[in-house]
C-alpha cells in the first residue's frame, strides 16, 4: 500500500496530477485517515481548483490529527487556509493560517498566506507584518516580495512599497507585474520619470493589462507629454468602451488638457451607468470643478463634497460634523489640500466665525495670517478653554454655509508694509510633486528676457532653488514673510501655485501663467481682482514651445508697464 503513495508522489511531483490523484484514492480505499494521503489528495483537488473537495477532506481528519507531527499539522492548516481563501471565506482562512504558524512558523508559505487573506480582508498593515516575516524565511522568493509591496502600496506606504517590488524584479527580471506595479508606485511617489521606464519595460515583457497601459498614460501626462498621453488613452478607450475606470481616466484627462465638455459627457455617464458605485462619487467630484467654473454653485459645492467618501479627506474624529447652524461650542477646521488651496477657502472664515467659536487647526506660521483679516473678529476664534464640540473641513465651508453665488473678488488680507512701485514679484516653479507640475511650472531661463527691461526690480518668489543675479532674494522661511514680500510688489508674475494666491488674497496685481485647461478658479468667475491671464498656448513638451508666445506677451505688456508714471 505504501507503494501507491509513492507512485502518487511520483505521479504528482511530475504533473500528472490525475493520475497522482488515483494512486492516492488506492491508498486511501486501505488507509482511509492517513494524514499524509489525505494532504496530498486535498492538495491535488486545490490544485484543480476544488477548494470544497479540499476542505472536507482536511476537514474529516482534523478531529483525529496528533500533535506529534507539527510540520504535517502546520501543511494541513496551510492547505485549508488556501481552499478557505480561494471560497472568500476569509475569517475561516485567517484562523487556519494562524494555526498553520503556530505549529509550523519556519514555513515561509504560511506566513505569506496569513499576509494574503489580511490583504483581502483590507488589513495592509497586518499584511505587511505577516509578508514580511515570510521574506526573512524566504528571501529569494519573488512572489512573496510581490506579494509585500501590494501590501505596502495599499498601506500608502509608496517607499517600502517600491523597495519590495525592485527585490521581486531582482529575483524574477521576467515577471511583467512586477515592473507594472513598481511602475504605479513610482507614479504615486512623483517619480515620473523612473515610473515611465518600468511601465514600458512592462509592456515591452508582454504586459497586456488596462491598468498598465493606464497607469502609463497617467505618467505620461504629468511629465507633459500630452500626444502620447492621449494616444493611449484613446486606444483604451476604443478597446475597453464600457470600462468606468478607464472613463473616469480620460474625463479628467480630457478637464485637465481644457476640453471641459468631453469631460462633462464622460464623468455624467459615469454617474448615470453605476449611481451607487465609487466610480460615479469620483466622477461627480470631478465634474463639481466643472460646475463651479460655470457658477453653478450649490449644485457645484454639493458634487464637491463626493470627495469625502473616496479619499483620506474626511475629517477623523468621534464629533460631529458642523453643519453651519448656529449654537453653542466651538468648531474645530481642519486644513485639506495644499496651502495654496487652504489659502483660498480663508475667505470664508469671517462668515463662518459669525456662527460659532472657531478653531483652525494648523501650522502656527499659517495661524498668523488670520491676524491679517480685517473681517474676521479674532474675539469668535476659540481659546484653549472653549470646548470643541463639532469639527469641519476648511475646504467644506462654502457647502455648509451654502454659499450659492460667486464669492467676492474682494481682497481679505491686509498686509501692514508699503508698496514698492517698481519692484516685481517671480515666481516659475511649483511642488514638484505635484501631478501636473510639469505643465504649470516653466524653466528660469524663459524669464530671463524681461531682465533688459529698464525702470524694474525683480524680486524672486521662490522659497527653493538659487537666486539668480537680476532678482533681489525676499527672506522667505515662512507664508508670513511670503506675505510681506507679495505686499511689497507692485506687480505679481507666477505660476499657479500660493504665490498667485497671496497675490489674490492681498490684493497685489497678478499676471497669471496659466497652463493650458488648468484650475477653475482662473476661468470665468474670478476669485480675486486684478488679474490677468497668460495661457500656455499648446501641449508640446518643451518650455520653449508651450509658453514661448505667452512669455513674448508678456514682455511687451512689461514694457509698456514700465513706462507707467503712476501705479498705485
Amino acid at each position: 500500500m505504501t507503494n501507491f503513495l509513492e507512485k502518487a508522489r511520483q505521479a504528482f511531483n511530475d504533473g500528472t496530477l490525475d493520475q497522482a490523484a488515483q494512486y492516492t484514492r488506492y491508498f486511501l480505499a486501505q488507509n482511509p485517515d492517513d494524514p499524509q494521503g489525505v494532504h496530498l489528495l486535498a492538495t491535488i483537488a486545490l490544485i484543480q481548483k476544488k477548494p470544497a473537495t479540499t476542505i472536507a477532506l482536511i476537514g474529516r481528519i482534523l478531529p483525529s490529527l496528533s500533535d506529534r507531527d507539527p510540520i504535517l499539522a502546520g501543511r494541513l492548516y496551510q492547505t485549508l487556509g488556501r481552499a478557505l481563501l480561494m471560497e472568500t471565506h476569509y475569517e475561516a482562512a485567517r484562523s487556519a493560517f494562524v494555526l498553520s504558524v503556530t505549529y509550523f512558523p519556519e514555513e515561509a508559505a504560511a506566513h505569506a498566506g496569513l499576509g494574503e487573506v489580511f490583504l483581502q480582508m483590507g488589513k495592509y498593515e497586518e499584511a505587511a507584518n505577516a509578508l514580511s516575516r515570510a521574506v526573512r524565511l524566504a528571501s529569494k522568493e519573488p512572489v512573496i516580495w510581490g506579494l509585500l509591496g501590494e501590501a505596502y502600496a495599499q498601506a500608502q506606504q509608496y517607499e517600502q512599497a517600491a523597495s519590495a517590488y525592485k527585490q521581486a524584479i531582482k529575483f524574477c527580471p521576467s515577471e511583467t507585474s512586477f515592473y507594472a506595479n513598481l511602475g504605479a508606485v513610482l507614479f504615486h511617489l512623483s517619480q515620473w520619470e523612473d515610473a515611465k521606464i518600468n511601465l514600458e519595460k512592462a509592456v515591452l515583457l508582454g504586459n497586456e493589462k488596462y491598468e498598465t497601459f493606464l497607469s502609463l498614460a497617467l505618467t505620461l501626462l504629468s511629465l507633459g507629454k500630452i500626444l502620447e498621453a492621449q494616444n493611449i488613452f484613446e486606444n483604451l478607450l476604443k478597446k475597453h468602451p464600457e470600462n468606468l475606470h478607464i472613463r473616469l481616466n480620460i474625463g479628467s484627462f480630457y478637464y485637465e488638457i481644457g476640453e471641459r465638455h468631453k469631460a462633462e459627457e464622460i464623468f455624467l455617464s459615469i454617474e448615470q451607468k453605476a449611481p451607487d458605485s465609487e466610480l460615479a462619487l469620483q466622477a461627480s467630484f470631478n465634474r463639481s470643478a466643472i460646475l463651479l467654473e460655470k457658477g453653478l454653485w450649490q449644485e457645484g459645492w454639493d458634487c464637491y463634497e463626493k470627495r469625502h467618501f473616496f479619499t483620506q479627506s474626511k475629517v477623523k474624529s468621534s464629533l460631529p460634523l458642523w453643519d453651519g447652524a448656529e449654537g453653542e461650542g466651538a468648531v474645530a477646521l481642519s486644513l485639506e489640500g495644499g496651502l495654496g488651496d487652504s489659502l483660498t477657502f480663508l475667505r470664508f472664515l469671517p462668515l463662518a466665525a459669525k456662527k460659532r467659536r472657531l478653531k483652525l487647526e494648523c501650522p502656527a506660521e499659517f495661524q498668523t495670517l488670520l491676524s491679517f483679516m480685517p473681517n474676521l473678529d479674532l474675539k469668535n476664534l476659540a481659546s484653549p478653554k472653549d470646548k470643541i464640540v463639532a469639527r469641519q473641513s476648511l475646504n467644506s465651508l462654502p457647502y455648509v454655509l451654502h454659499i450659492n453665488e460667486a464669492p467676492s473678488s474682494e481682497p481679505y488680507f491686509n498686509i501692514p508694509g508699503e508698496k514698492e512701485t517698481d519692484l516685481i514679484g517671480l515666481s516659475w516653479s511649483g511642488n514638484p510633486q505635484y501631478a501636473f507640475d510639469k505643465r504649470r511650472s516653466l524653466s528660469l531661463e524663459l524669464l530671463e528676457p524681461l531682465k533688459d527691461i529698464p525702470h524694474i526690480r525683480f524680486l524672486n518668489l521662490q522659497r527653493e532653488g538659487e537666486c539668480p543675479a537680476w532678482m533681489e532674494k525676499a527672506p522667505l522661511h515662512n507664508i508670513t514673510d511670503l506675505a510681506r514680500a507679495v505686499k511689497r510688489c507692485a506687480l505679481i508674475i507666477s505660476i499657479d501655485s500660493l504665490v498667485a494666491n497671496m497675490a489674490g488674497a492681498i490684493g497685489t496685481p497678478l499676471w497669471l501663467l496659466h497652463r493650458r485647461g488648468g484650475d477653475w478658479r482662473w476661468k470665468h468667475h474670478f476669485w480675486y481682482q486684478n488679474v490677468t491671464l497668460y495661457e500656455s498656448s499648446s501641449d508640446e513638451t518643451s518650455d520653449q514651445t508651450r509658453w514661448f508666445v505667452a512669455i513674448e506677451k508678456i514682455k511687451e505688456a512689461l514694457w509698456a508697464w514700465s513706462r507707467q508714471g503712476d501705479r498705485h
